[in-house]
């Protein structure tokens, strides 16, 4: 259930660049005069069903107001408004209920949910806030009065019809205070938790080739400290891999049939490494391998039948095929020195490019 709302706060912050804050106000509010509107809706059928026909009229205009809260929520985010709308809808429905049929049946208690949410929800300045509440106190006992000194317009006619309509202000009114309070927790909580998606998102699209999606060079530091911390007594292996007359792919075919192969060797690469190994891509046509827990004889073996496969795996690409093959530098990982562990690896490669690329280089000649 929650999965949806978090899209919804990322769809917030991506299509409207709304802050936590403005976030939490717009849910908060939407949740509250939701739930003022469907309470409305109920008190509606509660007073026709005991006799009350004036009352069920304003709970048709206060739906109606509810509806242009939301929809102003909605669509301009006017938190202000959307507050003083309830506000205002609120004291005006309390006023008329204690006019027309007296205060006994404790409606006072939605002035106290209207209270709690001036208390809670910061949608305007605490100056706005305060004057909404001064007006809430002043209705409060202008209601005590009307109860005290006039008599109501209409009675309630049972006492059953008392009952039930005591009964639906103190389960709204209780409904209410709760539902702010736990929607209030609960968007905070989505925030928090959604930001903290959104930031390893984020981090990992740093950390990534937006090409072939593979590491790229600026995670290199973080791999390597984990490598160091996590791996000391682990044996490792590191190839630098370079495809071999890139530049004529480029050249002849265009950028398009380059940015294709990189993607298909990534792919193929991905898949003839196991989990546990690492791959980047380094720069250009330049991909950096690291093999976990392998012995120097087994991942020569290893990385001798990928570039097999390479090497004969011509890429369809439109009405052509395209031949590819690779040389490597390969290299027991040093891991206290791995830079020079890499460095070492890119001589040999260099070296397996003068002696006519297509193969891998395992040791100095």
């Amino acid at each position: 259930m929650l999965n949806p709302i978090k899209g919804y706060i990322g769809k917030l912050v991506n299509e409207h660049n709304l802050s936590d804050d403005d976030i939490y106000l717009y849910l908060v509010l939407l949740v509250s005069t939701t739930f003022a509107g469907i309470m409305h809706v109920i008190l509606f059928f509660v007073m026709l069903v005991i006799g009350v026909n004036f009352l069920a009229a304003v709970n048709i205009l206060s739906i109606i107001i509810y509806s242009y809260a939301v929809a102003r929520l909605v669509n301009k985010k006017h938190y202000k408004s959307a507050g003083i709308i309830i506000a205002a809808e609120v004291i005006f429905y309390m006023l008329a209920v204690s006019y027309y049929i007296g205060t006994g049946y404790y409606v006072i208690l939605y002035y106290f949910v209207l209270l709690f949410l001036q208390l809670t929800i910061p949608y305007d300045y605490i100056k706005t806030r305060i004057l909404v509440s001064v007006a809430i106190w002043i209705s409060i006992v202008a209601s005590l009065l009307i109860g005290e000194y006039h008599t109501p317009v209409q009675s309630i006619l049972s006492p059953q019809s008392g009952t039930l309509l005591l009964m639906t202000n103190v389960n709204l009114s209780f409904l209410g205070v709760v539902i702010e309070l736990l929607s209030s927790n609960a968007i905070r909580t989505i925030i928090a938790n959604s930001n903290t998606v959104r930031l390893e998102q984020y981090k990992n699209q740093a950390n990534t080739d937006s090409l072939t999606g593979l590491y790229n060079r600026r995670y290199a530091t973080d791999f390597f400290n984990s490598i160091i911390k996590k791996n000391l007594d682990a044996s490792w292996c590191v190839a630098m891999l370079d495809i071999d007359d890139f530049k004529h792919i480029n050249d002849t075919l265009g950028h398009l049939a380059g940015d294709e192969v990189l993607r298909n060797l990534s792919a193929t690469l991905k898949k003839r490494l196991r989990k546990t190994d690492s791959l980047f891509r380094w720069g250009g046509e330049e991909f950096l391998l690291f093999l976990f827990d392998v012995e120097f004889e087994s991942a020569v073996k290893i990385l001798d039948k990928i570039s097999e496969q390479i090497a004969n795996t011509p890429l369809a690409y439109g009405q052509n095929a395209i031949n590819i093959t690779v040389t490597m530098g390969v290299s027991p990982l040093d891991t206290d020195n791995i830079e020079a562990s890499i460095e070492l690896c890119d001589k040999r490669l260099y070296c397996g490019k003068n002696l006519g690329k297509n193969t891998i280089v395992f040791c100095d000649a």
